[in-house]
Protein backbone atom coordinates (compact mmCIF):
# COMPACT_ATOMS: atom_id res chain seq x y z
CA UNK A 1 0.00 0.00 0.00
CA UNK A 2 0.96 3.71 -0.26
CA UNK A 3 1.32 6.35 2.73
CA UNK A 4 2.41 9.53 2.98
CA UNK A 5 4.33 12.03 5.44
CA UNK A 6 1.83 14.05 7.82
CA UNK A 7 2.65 17.43 5.06
CA UNK A 8 1.67 15.37 2.51
CA UNK A 9 4.93 15.69 0.43
CA UNK A 10 6.05 12.16 0.62
CA UNK A 11 4.08 9.31 -1.24
CA UNK A 12 5.44 5.85 -1.27
CA UNK A 13 5.22 2.48 0.06
CA UNK A 14 4.02 1.62 3.72
CA UNK A 15 6.87 1.60 6.37
CA UNK A 16 9.56 3.73 4.07
CA UNK A 17 10.87 7.00 4.43
CA UNK A 18 13.32 8.95 2.45
CA UNK A 19 16.58 11.68 2.94
CA UNK A 20 15.30 15.45 2.12
CA UNK A 21 17.47 17.85 -0.11
CA UNK A 22 16.60 20.32 -1.72
CA UNK A 23 17.44 23.41 -3.57
CA UNK A 24 16.91 27.31 -4.15
CA UNK A 25 16.57 28.26 -7.35
CA UNK A 26 16.50 31.53 -7.74
CA UNK A 27 20.62 31.40 -6.60
CA UNK A 28 20.62 29.79 -10.77
CA UNK A 29 19.20 33.25 -12.19
CA UNK A 30 21.98 34.27 -14.03
CA UNK A 31 20.56 36.21 -17.34
CA UNK A 32 17.17 38.19 -18.38
CA UNK A 33 15.24 35.01 -19.53
CA UNK A 34 16.64 31.94 -18.00
CA UNK A 35 18.95 30.55 -15.34
CA UNK A 36 22.11 28.46 -15.06
CA UNK A 37 21.24 24.88 -16.44
CA UNK A 38 24.78 23.37 -16.28
CA UNK A 39 24.80 24.65 -12.76
CA UNK A 40 21.71 23.51 -11.45
CA UNK A 41 22.52 19.88 -12.77
CA UNK A 42 25.59 19.52 -11.41
CA UNK A 43 24.09 20.71 -7.98
CA UNK A 44 20.92 18.29 -8.61
CA UNK A 45 23.54 15.59 -9.68
CA UNK A 46 25.43 16.27 -5.96
CA UNK A 47 22.70 16.10 -4.19
CA UNK A 48 21.80 12.66 -5.35
CA UNK A 49 24.69 10.79 -4.75
CA UNK A 50 25.16 12.75 -1.08
CA UNK A 51 21.72 11.53 -0.50
CA UNK A 52 22.55 7.70 -1.93
CA UNK A 53 25.21 8.00 0.90
CA UNK A 54 22.95 9.04 3.38
CA UNK A 55 20.59 5.52 2.33
CA UNK A 56 23.92 3.38 3.17
CA UNK A 57 24.22 4.73 6.52
CA UNK A 58 20.81 5.58 7.58
CA UNK A 59 19.62 4.55 11.12
CA UNK A 60 15.56 4.05 10.74
CA UNK A 61 12.89 3.51 13.95
CA UNK A 62 11.70 0.51 12.89
CA UNK A 63 12.57 -3.17 10.76
CA UNK A 64 10.32 -2.67 8.51
CA UNK A 65 11.49 0.37 7.63
CA UNK A 66 14.99 -0.78 6.91
CA UNK A 67 13.66 -3.02 4.98
CA UNK A 68 11.78 -0.96 2.79
CA UNK A 69 14.39 1.62 2.49
CA UNK A 70 17.44 -0.81 1.77
CA UNK A 71 15.03 -2.52 -0.88
CA UNK A 72 14.02 0.44 -3.13
CA UNK A 73 16.37 3.38 -1.48
CA UNK A 74 13.63 6.17 -2.35
CA UNK A 75 15.53 9.99 -2.12
CA UNK A 76 13.88 13.02 -1.81
CA UNK A 77 15.12 15.78 -3.66
CA UNK A 78 12.75 19.02 -3.93
CA UNK A 79 13.26 22.98 -4.78
CA UNK A 80 12.54 26.25 -3.07
CA UNK A 81 12.17 29.94 -3.75
CA UNK A 82 10.34 28.62 -7.29
CA UNK A 83 7.54 31.28 -6.60
CA UNK A 84 10.59 33.62 -6.14
CA UNK A 85 12.28 32.69 -9.32
CA UNK A 86 9.35 33.26 -11.25
CA UNK A 87 8.35 36.81 -10.28
CA UNK A 88 12.11 37.75 -10.86
CA UNK A 89 10.85 36.58 -14.10
CA UNK A 90 8.43 38.69 -14.41
CA UNK A 91 5.81 36.36 -14.39
CA UNK A 92 2.79 36.37 -13.06
CA UNK A 93 2.58 33.21 -10.45
CA UNK A 94 -0.88 32.19 -11.60
CA UNK A 95 0.17 32.48 -15.54
CA UNK A 96 0.44 29.84 -17.76
CA UNK A 97 3.75 30.59 -18.36
CA UNK A 98 4.68 30.50 -14.79
CA UNK A 99 2.90 27.05 -14.66
CA UNK A 100 4.60 25.34 -17.82
CA UNK A 101 8.03 27.16 -16.45
CA UNK A 102 7.61 25.03 -12.88
CA UNK A 103 6.41 22.00 -14.39
CA UNK A 104 9.58 22.06 -16.48
CA UNK A 105 12.13 23.02 -13.57
CA UNK A 106 10.54 20.09 -11.46
CA UNK A 107 10.73 17.56 -14.69
CA UNK A 108 14.05 18.94 -15.28
CA UNK A 109 15.30 18.45 -11.67
CA UNK A 110 13.68 14.79 -11.22
CA UNK A 111 15.13 13.45 -14.81
CA UNK A 112 18.74 14.63 -13.61
CA UNK A 113 18.88 12.76 -10.42
CA UNK A 114 17.21 9.45 -12.65
CA UNK A 115 19.93 9.84 -14.65
CA UNK A 116 22.54 9.81 -11.88
CA UNK A 117 20.86 7.13 -10.18
CA UNK A 118 21.26 5.22 -13.30
CA UNK A 119 25.19 6.28 -13.39
CA UNK A 120 25.03 5.15 -10.04
CA UNK A 121 23.58 1.89 -10.70
CA UNK A 122 25.92 0.85 -13.69
CA UNK A 123 28.65 1.25 -10.59
CA UNK A 124 26.91 -0.60 -7.51
CA UNK A 125 23.52 -2.04 -8.78
CA UNK A 126 20.14 -1.16 -9.38
CA UNK A 127 18.02 -0.97 -6.04
CA UNK A 128 17.65 -4.74 -4.88
CA UNK A 129 13.28 -5.05 -6.21
CA UNK A 130 13.86 -3.20 -9.57
CA UNK A 131 13.81 -6.39 -11.65
CA UNK A 132 10.72 -6.85 -9.97
CA UNK A 133 9.10 -3.80 -10.96
CA UNK A 134 11.29 -2.88 -14.12
CA UNK A 135 8.62 -2.85 -16.71
CA UNK A 136 6.21 -0.37 -14.39
CA UNK A 137 8.99 1.88 -13.80
CA UNK A 138 10.48 2.28 -16.98
CA UNK A 139 7.17 2.52 -18.90
CA UNK A 140 6.07 5.74 -16.04
CA UNK A 141 10.08 7.05 -16.70
CA UNK A 142 9.48 6.88 -20.93
CA UNK A 143 5.37 8.21 -20.12
CA UNK A 144 7.32 11.16 -18.52
CA UNK A 145 10.25 11.35 -21.41
CA UNK A 146 7.09 11.64 -23.57
CA UNK A 147 5.68 14.44 -21.63
CA UNK A 148 8.45 16.59 -22.50
CA UNK A 149 8.40 15.71 -25.82
CA UNK A 150 7.38 18.51 -28.83
CA UNK A 151 5.24 16.31 -30.74
CA UNK A 152 1.90 15.92 -29.63
CA UNK A 153 0.63 12.72 -31.97
CA UNK A 154 3.01 9.84 -29.97
CA UNK A 155 1.03 11.46 -26.90
CA UNK A 156 -1.90 10.86 -27.58
CA UNK A 157 -1.50 7.58 -29.13
CA UNK A 158 0.10 6.85 -25.76
CA UNK A 159 -2.34 8.03 -23.65
CA UNK A 160 0.02 11.22 -22.22
CA UNK A 161 -2.72 13.77 -21.09
CA UNK A 162 -0.51 15.92 -19.48
CA UNK A 163 2.06 17.69 -21.22
CA UNK A 164 4.86 20.56 -21.24
CA UNK A 165 4.08 22.97 -24.21
CA UNK A 166 7.75 24.38 -24.68
CA UNK A 167 6.16 27.78 -26.27
CA UNK A 168 4.92 28.64 -23.15
CA UNK A 169 8.39 27.57 -21.00
CA UNK A 170 9.78 31.21 -20.10
CA UNK A 171 13.05 29.84 -18.97
CA UNK A 172 15.27 29.96 -22.37
CA UNK A 173 16.73 26.66 -23.28
CA UNK A 174 14.61 25.04 -20.72
CA UNK A 175 11.99 22.94 -22.70
CA UNK A 176 14.42 21.26 -24.92
CA UNK A 177 17.28 20.63 -22.08
CA UNK A 178 14.46 19.34 -20.20
CA UNK A 179 13.42 16.64 -23.29
CA UNK A 180 17.22 16.05 -23.98
CA UNK A 181 17.54 14.66 -19.82
CA UNK A 182 14.56 12.73 -19.61
CA UNK A 183 15.49 10.59 -23.10
CA UNK A 184 19.50 10.12 -21.21
CA UNK A 185 17.88 9.41 -18.49
CA UNK A 186 15.08 6.25 -19.73
CA UNK A 187 18.29 5.08 -22.13
CA UNK A 188 20.32 4.89 -18.59
CA UNK A 189 17.50 3.21 -16.52
CA UNK A 190 17.10 0.96 -19.72
CA UNK A 191 20.40 -0.19 -19.52
CA UNK A 192 21.79 -0.27 -15.76
CA UNK A 193 18.86 0.14 -14.26
CA UNK A 194 18.39 2.63 -11.64
CA UNK A 195 20.13 2.64 -8.04
CA UNK A 196 16.81 4.36 -6.76
CA UNK A 197 12.60 4.03 -7.24
CA UNK A 198 12.47 7.19 -6.30
CA UNK A 199 14.16 10.81 -6.42
CA UNK A 200 11.94 13.56 -5.99
CA UNK A 201 9.03 15.30 -4.23
CA UNK A 202 7.58 18.53 -3.50
CA UNK A 203 8.61 20.02 -0.49
CA UNK A 204 7.65 22.56 1.82
CA UNK A 205 9.45 21.73 4.98
CA UNK A 206 10.41 24.94 6.44
CA UNK A 207 13.70 23.95 8.42
CA UNK A 208 15.05 23.27 4.99
CA UNK A 209 14.05 26.12 3.19
CA UNK A 210 14.54 28.36 6.22
CA UNK A 211 18.53 27.53 5.87
CA UNK A 212 18.53 27.80 2.07
CA UNK A 213 17.18 31.45 2.59
CA UNK A 214 14.42 31.03 0.69
CA UNK A 215 11.40 33.44 0.45
CA UNK A 216 8.50 30.46 -0.56
CA UNK A 217 8.13 27.16 0.30
CA UNK A 218 7.63 24.34 -2.41
CA UNK A 219 4.95 25.56 -4.78
CA UNK A 220 3.56 28.30 -2.50
CA UNK A 221 3.07 32.09 -3.79
CA UNK A 222 5.39 34.79 -2.21
CA UNK A 223 3.91 35.62 0.91
CA UNK A 224 5.01 39.71 0.02
CA UNK A 225 7.88 42.01 -1.39
CA UNK A 226 9.31 42.20 2.30
CA UNK A 227 11.40 40.39 4.47
CA UNK A 228 11.24 40.35 8.47
CA UNK A 229 13.57 39.26 10.53
CA UNK A 230 13.06 39.18 14.45
CA UNK A 231 16.17 40.07 16.25
CA UNK A 232 17.35 39.00 20.01
CA UNK A 233 16.12 41.78 22.15
CA UNK A 234 11.90 41.29 20.00
CA UNK A 235 12.58 43.69 18.06
CA UNK A 236 12.61 43.43 14.19
CA UNK A 237 14.03 44.67 10.76
CA UNK A 238 12.74 44.51 7.17
CA UNK A 239 14.40 44.18 3.58
CA UNK A 240 12.85 44.55 0.19
CA UNK A 241 13.00 40.41 -1.13
CA UNK A 242 15.61 39.71 -3.14
CA UNK A 243 13.60 38.96 -6.20
CA UNK A 244 11.54 41.99 -6.30
CA UNK A 245 14.30 44.28 -7.62
CA UNK A 246 14.84 41.63 -10.71
CA UNK A 247 11.60 41.28 -11.05
CA UNK A 248 11.14 44.86 -11.92
CA UNK A 249 13.86 45.10 -13.95
CA UNK A 250 12.27 41.84 -16.25
CA UNK A 251 9.34 43.89 -16.54
CA UNK A 252 11.01 47.20 -17.98
CA UNK A 253 11.08 49.45 -14.70
CA UNK A 254 14.74 51.24 -14.75
CA UNK A 255 16.82 51.83 -11.55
Amino acid sequence: SVSCDPSGAFHFLEDSAAPLAAVNLLAFRDKPAGIDLDALAQAVKLLTVALELSVLSASLPSRAMAETCFAYRPLAIGHGNLAALLMSLGLAYDSEEARQSAAALTAFITATAYATSAEMARELGAFPRFDANRDTLLRELGRMKRATERSTRRRKQEGVKTALHPDSVAITGLAERCAEVWAAALTAAEEHGLRNAQVSLLSAAPEMHRLLDCSCLGLEAMPGLLRFHRLTDDGFYQLIDDAAPQALRALGYGE
